[in-house]
């Protein structure tokens, strides 16, 4: 079924979705506060796990290691999106630079 455009309703669901996506940035910041939040919780188990059951397993270095390039990818982006001003004097500044020395941290642990 062909409506208005030449696109079928599910082509402009699927569009108008997409631009929704595209072009709403509070959308864009709950996604990627979700993501994280997952990530953190992966992480949380991942270290429950480690300390109980894996314990001398070399595999938890690489996986620290990922963990540690997402926190400090999240972290340049927020950098990047924001501006130094504002991610360091900003209203959420104090969380902002307690999670960069955390990122800072992983990292240096991993060296």
């Amino acid at each position: 079924v062909i409506e208005h455009g030449g696109l079928s309703r599910s082509q402009q669901t699927t569009q108008s979705f997409w631009d929704h996506v595209q072009y709403n940035p509070a959308f864009q910041q709950s996604v990627a506060e979700a993501f994280i939040a997952t990530v953190v919780i992966v992480n949380i188990a991942m270290i429950g796990i480690s300390c109980d059951v894996g314990i001398g397993w070399s595999g938890w270095t690489i996986l620290d290691g990922v963990f540690a390039v997402i926190f400090s990818c999240e972290c340049a982006v927020k950098v990047y999106m924001q501006g130094w001003w504002e991610f360091a004097r900003g209203r959420d500044w104090v969380w902002n630079i307690f999670e960069g020395v955390l990122a800072a941290f992983a990292l240096f642990e991993l060296v």
